[in-house]
């Protein structure tokens, strides 16, 4: 018997990408713009798959500093969107140095989402639990223009730190 989420039905959410298509990969990431572990991190991954003939959609805030943007090299299948809607973090926030200041995600604005559709991703990434990664979420699950995207998740678990 073959399960929905097994690879080897046409239902999968990732036999799309199992079929040779190359991979269009949406990423939403809180702060892409501030240099830490979790957008270098991003950034491999996006350089990875732009040179294996995939594209990349980054979904961010406007936090940091623009001089980051493309650190990875510009490239015809990649863009970064830069939301509409985020708050500085106050505790994160340095009006001294904005590149280091961090914002969490609201909400996906109807343009921001009129971006995705036409990106067209195959796989969503989501790296942040804020309100954001909700949207995204369910954006993928809504699947506009298709049935849904799979979904990987990676959060790093910083909160201990903040508790000691």
């Amino acid at each position: 018997m073959v399960t929905p989420l097994d690879p080897r039905s046409d239902d999968s959410p990732s036999s799309s990408i199992c079929n040779d298509e190359r991979i269009r990969a949406l990423i939403y990431t809180t702060c892409y713009n501030v240099l830490d572990g979790v957008t270098i991190t991003i950034r491999k991954l996006e350089r990875e798959i732009l040179a294996a003939g995939g594209s990349v959609c980054i979904v961010t805030t406007t936090s940091g500093s623009s001089q980051h943007t493309n650190l990875v090299p510009e490239h015809e299948n990649r863009r970064v969107l830069f939301m509409d809607n985020s708050l500085p973090l106050p505790f994160q926030s340095d009006p001294n140095d904005p590149s280091a200041s961090y914002h969490v995600g609201i909400s996906l604005s109807q343009n921001i989402q009129d971006e995705m559709d036409a990106f067209q991703p195959n796989i969503i990434h989501i790296t942040a639990p804020d309100f954001t990664s909700l949207h995204v979420h369910n954006y993928a699950r809504r699947g506009r223009y298709h049935s849904w995207a799979p979904i990987t998740v990676t959060f790093l678990n910083i909160c201990y730190s903040f508790l000691e």
